[in-house]
This record gives C-alpha cells, structure tokens and sequence, in this order.
C-alpha cells in the first residue's frame, strides 16, 4: 500500500492549493455556461438525410466545448483529490455557487438579489470554518 502524504491547506502553500481548487470549480462552472449557451441556439440541422431539431451548429459547438470543460474538469479534479483531503477538497467544490453567481451576472446580465448574496456569504463562511480547522 502506498504511502502518501496529503498535502496541507496553510500558510502561503495553502493558498495556492485553495487557488488551484478554485480553478477547477471555475473549469468546471464554465461547463454550466457553455450548456446554458447551447440553449440559446434553438434550430436544426440535417445528418444522414434526417432533420434533426433541437440544436443549431452553434449550440452543437457550444455543447461540445461543455463535454470538453467537463472532460477537463474530471481530470482535475482527480489529481485534486488524490493530493489534498477530502473534506477541503469538497468544500471548497460548494463555492461552485459563487462562481455560477458572478457568471449569471457578468455574462447573462441577471440581477442581483440580496437573498442570493446571503445565501452565497453563508457558503462561503462555511468553507472559511473548514479551511481553517486544517492542521
């Protein structure tokens, strides 16, 4: 059985690894996006002599860069959890909410709501509370 030591979230290190999570829960909301854009593109198109409705070729191509970030994703996020714990490794996924909420903004122009941003303040304290009862 191999011996591997996990790495700590503390110190300077530390945020870099919380950084490098982040990136991947970034990757991985873009997927979101890309699928939301794919929607956007109602139409059709013709393989084999069929029509088929649905999708345009922008919406095809805006689902394949989503398989594509998920694909990415999935790899990341395995050589994430292979380094660090668990626990930091998925709390820190829940701030997944915050980065679907500043894309919904920047991107799809939604609105602000307050209820969002205190739904989206206690996420973030709580990942804060996990981060920081790693020794």
């Amino acid at each position: 059985m191999e011996n591997t030591k996990k790495h700590e979230i503390k110190g300077p290190k530390g945020l870099l690894s919380i950084l490098a999570i982040q990136l991947a829960v970034m990757l991985y909301t873009v997927s979101s996006v890309c699928a939301k854009m794919a929607g956007t593109h109602p139409g059709s198109i013709r393989i084999f002599g069929m029509e088929i409705s649905g999708l345009s070729p922008a919406g095809i191509r805006w689902l394949f860069l989503e398989v594509l970030c998920l694909g990415l994703y999935a790899v990341v996020w395995q050589q994430i959890i292979k380094r660090y714990d668990l626990s930091i490794a998925y709390a820190n996924r829940a701030f997944a909410i915050f980065w679907t909420f500043i894309w919904s903004v920047l991107i799809f122009h939604e609105p602000v709501k307050p209820l969002r941003l205190i739904g989206i303040i206690i996420v973030f304290c709580g990942i804060m509370t996990v981060n920081s009862d790693v020794e």
